[in-house]
């Protein structure tokens, strides 16, 4: 059996620390657990109605749950997986730790996790700071988009929720799911989600604000993280995540942000593994506060970090611009915000591009192209590869030559 114990932290992440202790109005799931059991051949009875199967599943769960003293609060299949996924709550006094033992010892239970914290952090800057240079000089922009918009191409952001009625997003929008079990009512209110989409997508030539990298790509919003209270901070929670990333191997978007961070999971580990073999491209944020960034660390995720986090890097990860992006903030407003969250989304909107200009690309071919489309740049005396979305793009070195490609990306 695969047992973990979990302390997520899912970030959209800048330079700063987050103390991991349950904060006075944040849920507590110290009695939840996340575990795992096959799909049983029964339950896949082609012959069978839907109502048979699901009974004979559900009976199998039950005694589970029985023996266990544990109640059901959710559960999701996972066929590509061959996997029921059940989320439950234990009744009694027992000790997580000792639940998640009996679990783990249950011949049953394929794996089990507690629910896990994650969190999303930016470095928040006063919105009035002096305009800085752009990501990208304005004349790469204009050479880059006369190749690719990022048309036809569609973004999985699972994040925080995204303003939906944001003049740069409304026409990008094209799905909007709301997998935070315990933050039903927000949605376009929330702000780190909708930074992350502006990055991305900011419609191109309608008089309003910015633009974004892929301005022609259509998002997918999942919904897994709430801000909290009146700061800052976003968390999101494990079993919201992996709810998530069942819908995402459903809908099969062509390009999957995860601006987030923290120690490895099994089952997460296995979600991706799918959904990349399903033909998604995966990027992922890198943690500088964290020795060892999941899901960033997998060799078929592609690892994106800021500067200021580029010693934690893993080998075939890339830098982006990080610090004082402008970008969408709720309400029709912008702002400059900074962290490894942007530069995953910089790093995704140059995806989208690469996509568009070559739509049959496999996922393995455009990993690699995009991990090799970097100029090395100096960062506190040594190398670090950073993105030059001229040579992913064009693919010419002589067009890209006459342009400065790599902007001033700050510390």
């Amino acid at each position: 059996m695969l047992k973990g114990f979990l302390a997520f932290s899912v970030l959209l992440i800048g330079a700063c620390t987050t103390d991991h202790r349950l904060l006075s109005n944040e849920l507590d799931y110290s009695k939840r657990v996340i575990f795992t059991v096959p799909i049983s051949r029964d339950s896949l009875d082609e012959e069978a109605s839907v109502e048979t199967n699901a009974s004979r599943s559900d009976a199998g769960i039950a005694s589970l749950l029985k023996l266990h003293g544990l109640i059901k609060i959710a559960q999701w299949p996972v066929r590509a997986l061959g996997l029921d996924t059940i989320v439950a709550e234990i009744t009694d006094a027992s000790e997580l730790s000792d639940v998640i033992t009996a679990l783990s010892d249950d011949e049953r239970v394929e794996s089990v996790e507690q629910v896990s914290y994650f969190d999303l952090m930016t470095t928040y800057n006063d919105p009035y700071f002096p305009m800085q240079q752009s990501s990208v000089p304005q004349e790469v922009i204009s050479l880059v988009h006369s190749r690719s918009t990022g048309a036809g191409v569609n973004v999985g952001i699972i994040d925080t929720g995204v303003d939906r009625q944001h003049p740069e997003l409304a026409n990008r929008v094209v799905l909007a799911q709301n997998h935070e079990m315990d933050d039903r009512g927000g949605f376009d209110q929330d702000e780190h989600g909708t930074t992350v989409a502006g990055v991305i997508s900011a419609t191109a030539d309608n008089h309003l604000g910015i633009v974004g990298i892929a301005p022609d790509a259509r998002l997918m919003v999942f919904k897994a993280c709430r801000h909290e209270g009146s700061t800052n901070r976003a968390r999101c929670d494990s079993q919201s995540l992996i709810s998530a990333l069942i819908a995402v191997s459903e809908e099969k978007p062509d390009i999957l942000n995860l601006s987030l961070a923290g120690p490895r999971s099994v089952l997460i580990e296995q979600l991706l593994g799918m959904i990349v073999a399903q033909g998604t491209l995966v990027t992922a944020a890198v943690d500088a506060n964290r020795g060892h960034s999941f899901p960033a660390a997998m060799d078929s995720v592609v690892a994106v970090a800021s500067r200021v986090g580029s010693d934690r890097l893993p080998s075939g990860g890339v830098i982006a611009p990080a610090t004082d992006v402008l970008t969408t903030t709720p309400g029709a407003t912008y702002a400059f915000r900074s962290g490894s969250s942007l530069a995953t989304a910089y790093v995704t909107g140059v995806a989208a591009l690469m996509k568009a200009v070559q739509p049959g690309i496999s996922v393995a071919a455009l990993r690699s192209q995009l991990r090799s489309s970097v100029v090395e740049v100096d960062a506190d005396d040594k190398s670090v590869p950073m993105i030059d979305i001229c040579q992913a793009v064009i693919r010419d070195e002589v067009s890209c030559a006459s342009s400065s490609a790599i902007a001033s990306f700050g510390d």
